[in-house]
């Protein structure tokens, strides 16, 4: 639906980390996926987030944003 329309998929599996559907991880099913690590996640390690992508462009974004708001 998503690539029908031209519409950018953010896909959050922070309660379904490890999943696979067809031998592939669902972190692969959108542009962007987010991974939460707070306690009541499937996956805890402590406070913190992760995303996973292939675009180059997103992630120079998610760098940049993280740099230019880090004191």
């Amino acid at each position: 639906m998503a690539q029908k329309d031209n519409l950018k998929l953010i896909y959050d599996v922070a309660h379904r980390f490890g999943v696979k559907r067809k031998l592939q991880s669902i972190l692969n099913f959108g542009q962007v996926s987010t991974l939460g690590f707070h306690a009541t996640k499937l996956c805890y390690i402590g406070e913190g987030n992760a995303i996973v992508t292939d675009d180059v462009l997103v992630l120079q974004f998610h760098v940049w944003l993280i740099l230019s708001t880090t004191d």
